[in-house]
């Protein structure tokens, strides 16, 4: 058994958690009030404008973010790992805005905006009676991967591991 200091910081990192939980819960609602009734250009236009802010602000994450980059990639010149970045950081905000979007997403509106290939290896691995799995990278928007896949029909479990 841990001593009594252990446990209480156990607790204390659970509350916290917990109400860091409720903070971003409440501005996923309050971004989806707004996102919700707009067309999806313009959400995706707001993504990008909130990801823009997001690089200036979160200086923590840029700087982390930039030395992951020199690392993955030092043959790389500064400037293009900047670039990279800082799209990155335009690309995580239009993919947020597209996640409280999401529910607007009817299968009309998947047509128009998603390009699907290759999905007969699908239908023939279903075929088979033996199931499947998909494994993807954490990078795009899975979350619109997800949903595209539940309105084509197909039967869809998401599996993620708890995050650090």
């Amino acid at each position: 058994m841990g001593n009594r200091s252990s446990r209480i910081s156990r607790v204390g990192n659970l509350k916290r958690r917990a109400r860091r939980g409720r903070v971003i819960a409440a501005g996923l609602n309050a971004l989806s009030l707004i996102a919700r009734p707009l067309p999806l250009p313009v959400v995706r236009a707001i993504g990008i404008m909130l990801g823009h802010v997001a690089w200036h602000v979160l200086g923590r994450y840029r700087r982390r973010a930039l030395t992951n980059i020199e690392l993955a990639f030092p043959e790389w010149p500064r400037r293009k790992q900047r670039d990279t970045i800082r799209r990155m950081f335009h690309h995580l905000g239009e993919s947020l805005m597209e996640l409280v979007w999401l529910p607007n997403l009817d299968r009309k509106k998947l047509e128009r905006t998603t390009e699907i290939h290759d999905v007969h290896y699908l239908d023939e691995a279903l075929a088979s009676g033996r199931g499947t799995l998909i494994f993807t990278g954490h990078c795009g928007n899975w979350e619109w991967l997800a949903a595209t896949v539940a309105l084509l029909g197909y039967p869809l479990t998401v599996l993620q591991r708890e995050r650090d």
